[in-house]
């Protein structure tokens, strides 16, 4: 008998943890998992590929049949029908709404989720505004030369930019950088450590030719952390074996192993050493250099003169100031909801949730001017760190909030010694948000839980709610076998008008 827990984790098909987990001997197989299903009915062919439910454990046949008339829209319906009836034979589902003879199998005091607004200030407004042109400038030009697919991965990399621009606008380094040319942008990625590039360029033209032909073959450009399931925000190559994740998620679980244990990538668990670890960016711009038109050419205020700094191309247009505020509308907000929590129920702990740990940086100094007592847990901190984070937030009655990495503290953490949750930024995906609430939401908990997810009208956010929306709808749908076909149309225009 084997038992795969955390079975999404072999997703990706293609990846040596999947093939190894397809080749296990066993009479007996199970997937235990809270998302068989995180991005499309694709995500389900590893399941059942494992499980060896024919005929659909064929790939091709998969394919042929589920995945790609669901991905045109050409007989979905019918695809869509024969993946509920594949379900009802093998899925045993149990939520925390579940009952058997009647009864709940696990109660639970109620969850309340509000979508919180934070106003931009005028010159957050300025900065997101221009950001956002740039970044539409540069996409247009991709999709006039059709070379959308071919860049998807800069594609991701604007969207991201927009994403950290609604937290804190010195998350972006340099707002020109965004509508320039890619080349150069993966040309200036490889130059910013300084001497230890060259060394790095050297691990990655070593590289063995079969791991980089099968990185090149694994979609590397949709950059998704198979860890944490998002897109993967500063994407690290174990060069060894050629697997890719997060760097955060990819240090978490470096420093999770302890420091006399042996450290090995979590995908083949094949040896990994610190010092062979390297950017995507510096692989691409050695094995993948990018095809793209060149640059427009220079303006009236385009190439003329001497070149500036970065810091100088914000404080031409009067928006240096904003990049180097201390806060930002969204913090503002977390500490408007701290202080309403402290005023009408004192004592009650927060857990601040975001994917970014630059933003973690820059919440704690205004948390520590308005006097709140906290500790911080991310990828970063060994485990006896993180131990005695965990330690003081349960015992010391003063600390009353814990800042938390997403992609470090969403999965196997208990803190229902909390109740309420504020989340500070929007991901592609609803199942990691569920995840990082479910820590607070969970067995053990005996208070009311408040979670709030702070969105900012009038940008990317309130898009990529509409897409977890629609992702949360095609879930359900297929799980629970009972569409609500109507809702998620909607969700579909909605998704494509935005």
């Amino acid at each position: 008998r084997v038992i795969l827990d955390e079975a999404h984790v072999i997703k990706n098909s293609s990846t040596g943890l999947a093939q190894g987990c397809f080749n296990l001997d066993a009479e007996y197989r199970w997937c235990l998992t809270a998302t068989p299903i995180l991005n499309g009915v694709e995500d389900l062919f590893s399941l059942i590929n494992f499980l060896r439910i024919e005929p659909y454990s064929d790939q091709g046949r998969f394919h042929c049949d589920i995945a790609r008339p669901v991905k045109s829209g050409y007989d979905a319906d019918v695809a869509l029908g024969r993946v509920r009836d594949i379900l009802k034979g093998i899925l045993l589902r149990r939520s925390k709404t579940s009952t058997i003879d009647g009864m709940p199998i696990v109660t639970l005091p109620t969850r309340n989720v509000h979508v919180t607004r934070a106003q931009f200030s005028d010159d957050e407004v300025a900065f997101y505004e221009r950001l956002e042109a740039k970044a539409v400038v540069a996409f247009k030009r991709y999709r006039d030369a059709g070379a959308v697919m071919r860049n998807y991965s800069h594609v991701l990399v604007l969207l991201l930019r927009l994403r950290q621009a609604c937290l804190h606008p010195s998350l972006i380094q340099d707002v020109e950088a965004v509508g320039a040319h890619a080349g150069q942008i993966i040309a200036q990625a490889a130059q910013v450590v300084g001497k230890r590039d060259a060394v790095n360029l050297g691990l990655v033209r070593t590289m063995r030719e079969n791991v980089v032909k099968r990185v090149l073959q694994e979609e590397l450009e949709s950059y998704e952390c198979p860890i944490c399931m998002d897109m993967a925000v500063d994407a690290r190559i174990i060069v060894t074996c050629g697997h890719i994740y997060c760097n955060e998620c990819l240090m978490g679980h470096y420093n999770h192993i302890g420091a006399d244990g042996e450290k090995s990538c979590p995908g083949c668990r094949g040896p990994m050493n610190i010092a062979h670890i390297v950017s995507v960016a510096l692989f691409l711009q050695v094995h993948k250099p990018v095809e793209l038109p060149p640059p427009p050419p220079a303006g009236p205020d385009n190439g003329k003169g001497k070149a500036k700094a970065n810091g100088d191309l914000l404080d031409d247009t009067g928006l240096g100031s904003v990049a180097q505020a201390v806060t930002s509308a969204k913090i503002e907000k977390m500490l408007e909801i701290l202080e309403e929590t402290k005023k009408t129920r004192p004592g009650e702990k927060t857990i601040v949730f975001s994917s970014f740990t630059q933003l973690l940086d820059l919440v704690e100094k205004p948390l520590r001017s308005a006097g709140y007592k906290f500790v911080r847990y991310d990828g970063s901190m060994n485990m006896q760190k993180r131990s005695s984070a965990l330690a003081v937030l349960s015992t010391d009655p003063l600390t009353t909030v814990m800042i938390v990495s997403t992609k470090c503290g969403a999965l196997g953490l208990n803190l229902n010694v909390a109740n309420r949750v504020i989340l500070l930024d929007v991901g592609w995906n609803p199942a990691l948000d569920n995840q990082a609430i479910d820590r607070v939401h969970r067995i053990g908990q005996l208070k009311e839980v408040e979670v709030h997810r702070i969105v900012v009208p009038g940008t990317i956010e309130e898009r990529l709610l509409v897409v977890q929306e629609r992702k949360q709808v095609g879930v359900e749908c297929l799980e629970d076998g009972l569409c609500v076909s109507g809702r998620k149309e909607e969700l579909f225009k909605q998704e494509r008008g935005l």
